[in-house]
């Protein structure tokens, strides 16, 4: 009894098989067709081969009877001779070199490069011209940094333009156009960037 509760699935599934096969033979005995995959429609009895299957056969079996009577009848083919035992070396590698060279493909011709096309003039001057503008802006950019960097180490040597008195401090120098540009100038150089702002 306790095995029955230890394999109740066992059970279940053996149960479930002797039913599905006592239904598809009652069906059998009342005259319908048996459902034997499960998809509903009844399975058919095989039919017997028509005219042209049984054509088919008998074609194909003479093909196979004809083959055979070939190959019984043909003469055998001749052996390979084996090498002989003892050969020169250098003939044998000369004879191998030469079947190399038979069977391998000549080389393919190697592709010439595509044509160099003609230089025009107008673009090398104007690539010349564009060189030259961009050099001497270079070397303002760097003559600007080279200041920027040498006020920003000693401030002593800016000398603002209008000397204002202490009590005016910043704002009167700043009433003056030329100076408010120098200080913006300065700021955008000196001061922090913008990405940082």
């Amino acid at each position: 009894m306790r095995w029955i509760f230890e394999h109740i699935q066992v059970l279940i599934v053996v149960a479930g098989v002797v039913a599905w096969w006592l239904n598809q033979r009652r069906r059998e005995k009342e005259g319908q067709s048996a459902d034997f995959d499960g998809d509903g429609v009844p399975e058919r009895a095989p039919t017997a081969p028509t005219y042209n299957d049984t054509e088919q056969t008998r074609r194909v079996q003479e093909d196979i009877r004809r083959k055979i009577a070939e190959r019984r009848t043909a003469p055998p083919a001749p052996a390979a001779t084996p090498p002989p035992i003892f050969q020169d070396p250098v003939q044998a590698m000369l004879k191998e070199l030469q079947k190399r060279l038979e069977l391998e493909p000549a080389p393919a011709a190697v592709p010439l490069p595509p044509p160099v096309p003609a230089i025009d003039q107008e673009q090398l001057t104007r690539q010349r011209e564009l060189e030259e503008k961009l050099q001497v802006l270079d070397r303002e950019r760097r003559a600007t940094q080279s200041r920027a960097d040498e006020l920003q180490r000693r401030p002593d040597l800016y000398e603002p333009a209008i000397n204002p008195t202490p009590a005016d401090g910043w704002l009167a120098e700043l009433r003056d156009a030329k100076n408010v540009r120098r200080a913006i100038v300065l700021r955008e150089l000196l001061g922090p960037p913008i990405a940082l702002r």
